[in-house]
């Protein structure tokens, strides 16, 4: 069932999450204007954020890199 939610069909987590990261992509000048960023070179990547581990991460393939919470670290965003 967590494999279904997570990666299966139009309406799983992972492919509304693709559809987000296309559009913040393609709308890049609207991100940067809402949140008063400078222009610059900025770089999209997609980042699957979870509060603890999912076993369903390391079963599936994509191309969403997945982290539990406790992973992030400053390094992760450079």
């Amino acid at each position: 069932m967590e494999i279904t939610k997570i990666f299966k069909g139009e309406k799983s987590f992972l492919v509304k999450h693709q559809k987000r990261e296309k559009w913040v992509v393609e709308n890049s000048d609207v991100v940067l204007e809402h949140y008063q960023l400078p222009e610059g070179k900025w770089k999209v990547v997609s980042m699957f954020v979870v509060s603890e581990h999912i076993i369903s991460r390391d079963l599936e393939k994509n191309n969403t890199q997945f982290l539990g919470i406790k992973e992030l670290t400053a390094k992760t965003f450079r």
